[in-house]
């Protein structure tokens, strides 16, 4: 309870520029190329300014400059409602609508509510076989084993030369290479107050006490026995090829666990993800037995859509909704089911299977001939796992 007091009067004191400012809002036309399916998709966005990009997560290139179209309108509080009104009654030339859900009371809104990004949370186990149990991936918990047998050198620091030379070498070059024109880079002030007041570096070696990778961890006074894997770097990344970084990481996760399960923590929040269920940080961080959380600190968005687009677009992007702090995945199957499609469709349904999820919507359209095989793949994912599925035909 007073975890989530205190985040509640974090989100309070971040929202309020929101409500005094007068371009606190936006209303925001993006346009660009659907993600997989690279068909033109439109999204027009009514909301907080500061959380407009958050919905190229639809898109093919989510880092590209989507915004043509209408124009950027800014305006205070009382327009923004009006237009999101508006917005949520009416989409005039574009395929989605993505409304703020700001200030409204829980009943409001009957369907479940978007949250772009969640907070991943990793259970700590009392022992290294208790925690590699937990993995929702054989081929991954047998990669950890084996880099466990290997043998990581890794140290915890608290010297301030060293984290310069982490946020300079490491981190910052690790960022701009992994993440490009999408990168988000934390300062270094900022990082460096954040390591004076509760961080410390957790860095594996090579050779006599080299570092070759680290990350800045950090707990919390609200929340002590929480570790926060806060940011990563890989020495020479930029030299690397992206394959290449796989080693590096697993060693930085193996003595993340170590570190973890020694120290006694609860869990490790290891970080924000795409709500997106086949987003490559998403499934490693499922595969590695986190569970995923809604936060009070993130925007949530009803989502409205042009008749027929639902198949196509949560088939090319399925996402963890939120009913309360109840999560819904919402998944898509636009057309006749071949074999390929059929397997896509099963691995869509596993990449739901994490806790506390209980309850899966699938949107289809245009499954005629082969409507039989939808029926037994929809059969099997409801045998197979523990949750409800609910189908929404020609959506």
């Amino acid at each position: 309870m007073e975890t989530q007091l205190i985040e509640t009067l974090r989100h309070a004191r971040d929202t309020a520029g929101d409500l005094l400012r007068d371009d606190g809002f936006v209303s925001h036309v993006h346009r660009g190329l659907m993600a997989s399916a690279r068909t033109p998709l439109s999204i027009h966005y009514v909301g907080r300014a500061r959380f407009s990009n958050d919905c190229r997560m639809f898109f093919e290139d989510a880092a590209s400059d989507a915004t043509d179209g209408e124009p950027h309108r800014v305006y205070g509080l009382a327009r923004f409602l009006l237009d999101r009104r508006h917005v949520r009654g009416h989409l005039h030339g574009v395929d989605v609508g993505l409304v703020d859900t700001f200030l409204s009371p829980g009943t409001a809104w009957r369907e479940p509510v978007l949250a772009p990004f969640v907070e991943a949370m990793l259970p700590v186990r009392a022992n290294m076989e208790e925690q590699l149990a937990q993995y929702r991936s054989v081929g991954a918990r047998k990669k950890m084993q084996r880099t466990l047998r290997k043998g990581v050198p890794w140290r915890v620091s608290a010297d301030p030369a060293e984290f310069q030379s982490f946020y300079t070498d490491m981190y910052l070059p690790t960022a701009t290479t992994r993440f490009g024109l999408e990168a988000s880079v934390t300062s270094m002030d900022v990082m460096e107050q954040q390591f004076r007041r509760s961080g410390r570096l957790l860095l594996t070696e090579e050779g006599e006490g080299i570092a070759a990778s680290g990350a800045l961890v950090c707990t919390f006074p609200h929340r002590p026995r929480v570790l926060h894997y806060w940011k990563v770097g890989v020495e020479h990344c930029q030299s690397l090829a992206p394959t290449q970084l796989t080693e590096p990481y697993n060693r930085l996760e193996a003595a993340l666990l170590t570190y973890a399960v020694r120290e006694g923590f609860a869990e490790i929040h290891m970080g924000w993800t795409r709500a997106v269920l086949n987003d490559g940080v998403f499934v490693h961080k499922r595969r590695f037995g986190c569970t995923f959380h809604h936060s009070a600190e993130a925007v949530d968005l009803a989502v409205c859509s042009s008749p027929g687009l639902p198949p196509a677009l949560f088939a090319c992007r399925p996402v963890v909704m939120w009913r309360g702090a109840e999560p819904v995945a919402w998944l898509g199957q636009d057309g006749e089911l071949d074999a390929d499609a059929e397997a896509a469709l099963l691995e869509r349904f596993r990449a739901a299977q994490f806790p506390p999820l209980r309850s899966i919507t699938l949107f289809t359209r245009g499954v005629v001939r082969t409507r039989d095989r939808l029926l037994e793949v929809l059969r099997r994912a409801r045998a197979e796992y523990p949750c409800s599925v609910a189908l929404v035909e020609d959506a």
